[in-house]
């Protein structure tokens, strides 16, 4: 793997300066070197795991309570002014995140919803890559759209002041929460279809659509969502060269950062990846197909950890962007849509 790509001194000022909002990152274990090196500001962390039933989602935010509780270079980040004090007292901002709405699926969903915002839950995805009884996930097929518990899904997200998340989600049930919902939604963790053919990918439509709503993309450094199909382990530049796709498409104030990266290095456990290889959607697991055996592919060339978050910001310097742009695709795009939402 290659990381001659160094950071400018300029680059440094910018980054370590900024707030930078992670759209997707999940198993922290405390805080790191790792993080600090970063210069992460918050992270939009997947607490349930996208398995959970409503039990297990309680006991997994229940983790995280006791992780943040124990450690005061953590912080809970429940309402815009979190995010301000996690820069100003250079703690790393935990953002507690499903990637999964099934355990809002329980008695009544108005409930539910309430119950869960209350614990500290603030973004939402919709379905992850199957069907639930909201929506259709993007492997499903059938590509159903929103069911009529998905729609009262939508209104109380809202109402509540949940972040509407549409990555893993099927194109019909996306379009359709983004048209129903009465605040921005975002993508956390997608790249443009037309870069990278997979189902975990996003149409232009997709794209045009939640950026005229206001929302924002995550594009994402995660390997099979920037590779082309070739023989080659994608790299940091393929990971530019979709952040620039869908600048050119949406606007400057409609693209982010999703990492889909652990928060603390090797803290993913093998049986969930092992697991989780017999049910990736096309075309991911051709990806780890095509590279088996290789041990750099796991990561972008160029991005093996969060410490690499640096190189984002030299990247978009190199690629002639000037700073109040690097600002907010570092974190000020998503800050913007959780200050209209977040209640």
């Amino acid at each position: 793997m290659s990381f001659s790509r160094k950071v400018s001194e300029e680059a440094r000022r910018i980054h370590y300066d900024s707030i930078i909002i992670d759209g997707c990152s999940f198993f922290c274990e405390g805080y790191n070197d790792n993080l600090k090196a970063s210069g992460i500001t918050a992270l939009n962390i997947t607490v349930p795991l996208p398995s959970d039933d409503m039990d297990g989602a309680v006991r997994h935010i229940a983790d995280y309570y006791y992780l943040v509780n124990h450690d005061p270079r953590l912080l809970l980040i429940e309402s815009i002014d979190d995010i301000y004090r996690a820069k100003k007292e250079d703690c790393i901002g935990i953002i507690i995140g499903f990637q999964n709405s099934r355990p809002m699926n329980f008695y009544f969903i108005d409930a539910m919803v309430d119950v869960f915002h209350r614990l500290g839950t603030r973004i939402s995805i919709l379905a992850y890559n199957d069907r639930n009884f909201a929506a259709d996930g993007c492997i499903t097929g059938a590509d159903a759209g929103l069911s009529r518990e998905g729609r009262e899904l939508i209104r109380e997200m809202n109402r509540h002041g949940i972040v509407i998340d549409c990555s893993h989600t099927g194109q019909r049930s996306s379009l359709e929460a983004i048209e129903l919902s009465e605040k921005p939604c975002i993508f956390s963790h997608s790249n443009p279809k037309v870069r990278s053919n997979q189902k975990r990918n996003i149409t232009d439509e997709q794209i045009r659509r939640v950026a005229e709503k206001g929302g924002v993309v995550g594009l994402t450094p995660f390997p099979p969502m920037n590779w082309d199909g070739g023989d080659r382990v994608p790299t940091l530049d393929d990971f530019f060269d979709s952040i620039e796709y869908v600048v050119d498409l949406a606007g400057i104030d409609h693209a982010g950062i999703g990492s889909d990266k652990e928060a603390t290095p090797g803290a993913y456990p093998r049986e969930l990846i092992l697991r989780e290889l017999d049910t990736l959607p096309m075309s991911v697991g051709d990806y780890y197909n095509t590279f088996a055996g290789n041990p750099d592919a796991v990561n972008l060339d160029g991005f093996p950890a969060l410490a690499f978050f640096p190189l984002i910001t030299q990247g978009l310097l190199d690629r002639g962007y000037d700073e109040e742009s690097i600002r907010k695709v570092l974190g000020l795009n998503f800050y913007r849509v959780f200050k209209e939402i977040w209640k």
